[in-house]
């Protein structure tokens, strides 16, 4: 332990330190281009690559036929829109009608980000005022 934070003592970790700072913005930043996110959606690639791994290793190692035979002996309900999570991930998308395949609907759409604030009212109208 002693040894270890010697070497640390003596390292450069201040100097990259030092060259990493923090920049305040001010209010009259905030209209410039630069300040502007610049996200419009969510990532469509995983977060959590290793989500699935011992699936798909299955479906490399058995084909695709035998793989959806198993996972449908195995599994309950596979095909599961949610895949039993408690709430939906902002990319799932629900098919809406049979005769058009394109009709979807998607979770949070519109955001609640892009709804118009709540009208809040000075006066109750059922009270009469």
């Amino acid at each position: 332990m002693l040894r270890a934070t010697l070497v640390l003592r003596n390292s450069n970790l201040k100097k990259h330190t030092a060259d990493i700072t923090a920049k305040a913005v001010s209010r009259a930043d905030l209209d410039t281009p630069a300040a502007k996110p610049t996200a419009t959606a969510a990532p469509e690639e995983s977060m959590m690559p290793w989500n699935g791994w011992f699936s798909s290793f299955l479906k490399d190692k058995l084909g695709d036929e035998k793989y959806e035979k198993m996972r449908e002996l195995i599994l309950y309900r596979p095909n599961d829109y949610t895949g039993f999570e408690q709430m939906p991930r902002p990319n799932t998308k629900l098919s809406i009608s049979d005769k058009d395949p394109n009709l979807m609907h998607k979770f949070r759409q519109p955001s609640p980000g892009s709804q118009p604030p709540v009208e809040l009212r000075e006066t109750d109208a059922s009270f009469g005022n």
